[in-house]
C-alpha cells in the first residue's frame, strides 16, 4: 500500500508537536444547570409516562370487560358476542347440512318403503333349496328355517329359524331352506 508522503509528514509533524502538551484543567467550571433540568424534564416525561400506561390499563381492561364499573357493553363483550355469532351460525350450517343428508335418507327411504311394500312385485316361496336374483327383502309368512341368506354387501350368511313376520332387507341373492323343513317367504323385487 503506498502512502502519500506530504500526509505522512504532515502527521508526523503534528506528533512531534502536541507530545509534550500538558493540560490543567484547575481553572475550569463546570455549569451542569441546564444537565439538571433537562433530567428533572426527563423525569417528569417518565411519571407522565407510567401515568398514562395506567390510564391506558384501564382502558383496555374496560374494553375488555374486566371493568365490572361500567354498565355498557364494551369492546370485549362485543367481540365475544360476534364470536358467539358466528359460532351459532356454523351450528346452523350444520343443521342444514344434516337435514339435507336426511331429506336425501327420506328419499332413499321411501323407495326402499316402496319395495319392500311390494310396489316393485314379489314373489311367493315354499320349501326351495334356492331363489337367486336382484332381491330387495324377504318376509317370512310362517315360521320358516333356512339354511342361508346371501347378497351383496351382506357380510356372512345368515341362517336360523325366523318367526312369521320377520323382513329382512338388503341386496339379497339367495335365500335357501332347511331340507325337509316347512316354511314359506315372499321376495320383494329391488326393481320393476
Amino acid at each position: 500500500m503506498a502512502y502519500n508522503t506530504n500526509t505522512e509528514r504532515l502527521l508526523n509533524a503534528i506528533k512531534t508537536n502536541t507530545a509534550n502538551i500538558t493540560i490543567d484543567a484547575s481553572g475550569i467550571t463546570v455549569d451542569n444547570t441546564s444537565l439538571i433540568a433537562a433530567i428533572d424534564a426527563q423525569d417528569a416525561d417518565i411519571t407522565n409516562t407510567a401515568t398514562n400506561t395506567g390510564d391506558t390499563n384501564t382502558s383496555v381492561q374496560a374494553l375488555r370487560g374486566d371493568n365490572t364499573s361500567t354498565g355498557k357493553n364494551t369492546f370485549y363483550e362485543i367481540v365475544a358476542a360476534v364470536e358467539s355469532i358466528q359460532t351459532t351460525t356454523e351450528t346452523l350450517q350444520d343443521i342444514i347440512n344434516a337435514v339435507n343428508g336426511q331429506d336425501a335418507d327420506l328419499s332413499t327411504t321411501a323407495d326402499n318403503s316402496n319395495t319392500s311394500l311390494g310396489k316393485n312385485g314379489f314373489s311367493f316361496h315354499t320349501a326351495s333349496s334356492g331363489t337367486v336374483s336382484d332381491k330387495a327383502a324377504v318376509q317370512f309368512v310362517t315360521e320358516t328355517t333356512v339354511a342361508g341368506i346371501t347378497g351383496n354387501n351382506i357380510t356372512g350368511t345368515i341362517a336360523g329359524t325366523f318367526p312369521a313376520g320377520t323382513i329382512i332387507y338388503g341386496d339379497i341373492t339367495s335365500v335357501a331352506m332347511t331340507a325337509g323343513e316347512t316354511g314359506s317367504f315372499i321376495l320383494y323385487n329391488d326393481s320393476l
